[in-house]
């Protein structure tokens, strides 16, 4: 069976959320089929160093604007390369192409929640795309039951045509060293302890809110600091203002993008994980956090608590700076004993989270008939 898949996730050599999450399923399917042809399909070139098996073809099909590219230019050449089953990895499917399943893996559905969390033309093409995209396809696979209910919400899809698949949990890395822990911390200048922020900046992780609550418990924890992590994403000015403006920005580290072994290594020393967002269709960093036996902070809203689990310390309301707040001199505070019960439900929550199981429900889905 001939395969088509969106590939422009691995446009760029530093992918997050999506791209991370396309990365980790093509390698399990390169090592678990070697039957089927797989097309992977991008308007620019795939920069992303990844190895696949000889049944993986590329096709780089140049076009300006990628989602328009994919919805009306795409189409012509899947049915010229003779694609059964096409992948839209990323809320998108290409017009429907006869003789073709169309299966579609919607991540989240924040845009259509608030356009406000992206840019204008990204908001746009959700709005208009996803919805058609979602209505269109024969199979949704979808990465938490949250994001299912919203998709039927939103989109006015049969829930009976969505699996949920969860993403699958990090690898067990070996824990660093205390001569690489002391590197790392230099490398980055940055002292224990510390709370740690991983992902992109952009308003819907809500990091003015984590910088608020840094600065009412910088004022009596005088030993804190805080790490900001992660690659600029969009409206990310007023983010970058918070920190500038903030009386503790000497205690405020912004490392930019971090390879693997980095974010392990700076999971493994965190105080707390935070990642108060208003919206996740999953939250990977919480199982990355986990796997590290970190603490984590999250919010309770969308999906968070699912990913979350029974491990995670949790505040009410994200927007609330001084709950945050409270909640993260809880973490400081709190005793060996409820650190390391919290630290041990996390890596079995963690445990129960398997890339395997991810790929195998959603190539099911593909090849249903």
């Amino acid at each position: 069976m001939k395969i088509g898949i969106d590939a422009r996730p691995l446009i760029s050599k530093q992918p997050s959320g999506i791209g991370t999450y396309l990365i980790h399923v093509l390698r399990y399917i390169s090592a678990m089929d070697a039957e089927n042809e797989y097309y992977l399909y991008s308007n620019k070139e795939m920069e992303y160093p990844i190895e696949l098996g000889r049944n993986f073809h590329r096709r780089v099909i140049p076009g300006k604007v990628g989602t328009l590219w994919l919805r009306y230019s795409l189409p012509k050449h899947i049915a010229a390369d003779g694609i059964q089953v096409f992948w839209g990895t990323q809320h998108f499917l290409p017009r429907p192409v006869k003789g073709v399943r169309m299966c579609l893996t919607v991540h989240d559905t924040a845009l259509l929640i608030q356009p406000k969390w992206g840019s204008l033309s990204n908001a746009f093409m959700q709005n208009t795309f996803l919805k058609a995209s979602a209505r269109e396809a024969d199979a949704i696979v979808t990465i938490s039951k949250s994001t299912q209910r919203d998709i039927v919400r939103l989109c006015g899809v049969d829930e009976r045509k969505i699996t949920v698949a969860y993403l699958g949990c990090p690898e067990n890395l070996q824990q660093p060293s205390e001569q690489e822990a002391a590197a790392i911390r230099d490398k980055f200048g940055i002292a224990w302890p510390y709370y740690l922020y991983v992902g992109t900046i952009e308003p819907r992780k809500n990091i003015e809110t984590m910088v608020a609550a840094f600065n009412i418990l910088a004022e009596t924890d005088r030993e804190a600091r805080l790490l900001i992590a992660g690659g600029l994403g969009w409206r990310y000015e007023g983010i970058l203002e918070a920190v500038e403006t903030s009386p503790y920005r000497d205690r405020i580290v912004m490392p930019g993008y971090l390879s693997a072994r980095e974010k392990h290594l700076l999971y493994a020393q965190a105080r707390a994980f935070l990642f108060p967002s208003h919206y996740e269709g999953f939250g990977l960093p919480i199982l990355e956090a986990y796997r590290t036996g970190t603490q984590v902070i999250t919010a309770q809203n969308s999906s968070l608590p699912e990913v979350g689990g029974e491990a995670a310390w949790y505040v009410e309301d994200e927007n609330d700076a001084a709950a945050l707040a409270g909640v993260m001199a809880a973490v400081a505070a709190a005793p060996a004993e409820e650190l390391d019960r919290r630290a041990e439900l996390g890596r079995a929550h963690c445990d129960s989270c398997s890339w395997d199981a991810c790929v195998k429900q959603t190539m099911a889905k593909l090849l249903e008939k």
